[in-house]
């Protein structure tokens, strides 16, 4: 017995391969930023990998303390709020003084100083002359 064969198909009956459509640039990071955004309980920071960092700057200071899951939880939602802070500065100085819609490493730099200086001074860091990074940089 014969094995059956198909019969032959025309140009009209081929399926074409599916294109793979590229994204425009910048469309995918907005699709991650949206996600991370609508999920309010959410974070960034991985619990197990701040978990592991206190645990190994803890054991700098001693080997026999141990910390509790709440007092992770606390360090890692405030390390959150520090460096949602601080990145929202940052783009907002990147817009604003360089016309720039991306963060580089000198708005992050007078973002940090002015935030260091309002939390140790009270004050902004740009009215008390305080900075030490200049804006170009």
């Amino acid at each position: 017995m014969k094995p059956e064969t198909s019969p032959p198909m025309d140009d009209a009956q081929v399926p074409k391969p599916r294109i793979r459509r590229k994204s425009k640039p910048g469309k995918a990071a907005l699709r991650e930023i949206k996600k991370l955004q609508t999920g309010s309980d959410r974070m960034v920071i991985p619990r197990e990998s701040i978990r592991r960092y206190i645990a190994e700057v803890v054991q700098g200071w001693s080997t026999d303390m141990r910390v509790s899951g709440e007092a992770v939880e606390a360090l890692r939602t405030a390390a959150e709020a520090a460096l949602t802070q601080t990145f929202g500065l940052a783009g907002a100085l990147a817009n604003d003084l360089q016309k720039k819609d991306t963060v580089d490493l000198a708005s992050f730099r007078v973002a940090a100083n002015i935030l260091n200086s309002e939390h140790l001074y009270g004050t902004a860091g740009v009215a008390s002359g305080s900075l030490t990074m200049p804006l170009g940089v």
